[in-house]
């Protein structure tokens, strides 16, 4: 947990008070971005199974579930 904690204080520091649009890792601020950038920095910490950004000021959220083998993922038909 502590690991965890380590991760996610990073981010927070390299996020936070932050122009996202000047963040060069994060590309375009959008939510999956942002949840795509969480993940990749957090995931060593642990079983990180998804990271969730929510934006309360537009009742918006995004998760992130890593990257998949494409075997798994539903096609386009499917959805």
């Amino acid at each position: 947990l502590g690991l965890l904690e380590r991760s996610i204080a990073e981010v927070q520091k390299t996020l936070d008070h932050k122009l996202l649009n000047k963040v060069e890792a994060l590309g375009a601020p959008t939510l999956e971005n942002l949840s795509r950038f969480i993940w990749e920095r957090v995931q060593h910490s642990g079983r990180i199974t998804k990271v969730s950004v929510h934006r309360d000021s537009l009742n918006e959220s995004c998760s992130y579930f890593g990257p998949q083998e494409r075997s798994f993922l539903p096609s386009l038909r499917e959805r």
